[in-house]
């Protein structure tokens, strides 16, 4: 079944590839829908990106409609990797050391995608390039695991939030000039936020009122 999700206004709040991955769960973690609910999410969020070539979405689309089984195997992964990043992510947040088994989760697929990351000449210079067949199933895997072992040994990391609004969990990069992002976006958590408080005022003055 063709997923009607509009992937092309897809929420970006985190700033980087890998906390706008993780928040694909959305605001509140098994709370709204997720945006990726089958491997064909996974790839069309993953062109929708700009990870995949209109060419290599078709090629995996293809691939696993005549390997569904296979197309399972890495869904499940996919999702086992945006928990782990989400939990690692927060402990580090938290001061605590992130727990081994989300950290193997981590290293198995940092491994599989740097065995296909190949020093390719471009130009008059070189650069970094995922090959690999372009029928590969985890290949949708390969940059946002990368990306994410670049935030978590970058100086960025000291910058990622989680939102203040009530249940959201949603994170992101702080990039404001004095550090002081609270909300995933003001429209929606900080709006609510700004609203609760204005109740909890009027209610209190309410209360006193003689």
């Amino acid at each position: 079944m063709v997923s009607t999700k509009d992937f092309e206004h897809r929420p970006q709040v985190g700033k980087r590839l890998t906390l706008d991955f993780i928040n694909t769960e959305g605001e509140e973690r098994n709370g709204p829908p997720d945006w990726l609910e089958s491997y064909s999410d996974v790839v069309r969020w993953c062109a929708a990106e700009g990870l995949l070539t209109a060419d290599q979405t078709a090629d995996v689309l293809a691939e696993a409609s005549e390997r569904p089984g296979a197309a399972d195997e890495v869904f499940d992964r996919v999702i086992k990797l945006r928990e782990g990043l989400f939990r690692i992510l927060r402990s580090l947040r938290q001061g605590k050391a992130p727990v081994g088994e989300d950290l193997a989760i981590l290293d198995r697929e940092l491994s599989a995608a740097m065995a296909n990351l190949k020093f390719t000449p471009s130009g008059d210079r070189f650069e970094w390039r995922f090959g690999g067949g372009e029928h590969e199933l985890d290949r949708v895997l390969w940059p946002i695991v990368r990306d994410a072992a670049d935030l978590l040994s970058s100086d960025v990391l000291e910058r990622v939030e989680e939102c203040d609004g009530d249940n959201c969990t949603w994170l992101f990069v702080d990039t404001s000039r004095n550090h002081s992002r609270r909300w995933c976006t003001m429209g929606d958590c900080g709006n609510r936020a700004k609203a609760r408080r204005y109740y909890q005022r009027h209610k209190r003055s309410a209360s006193t009122t003689p």
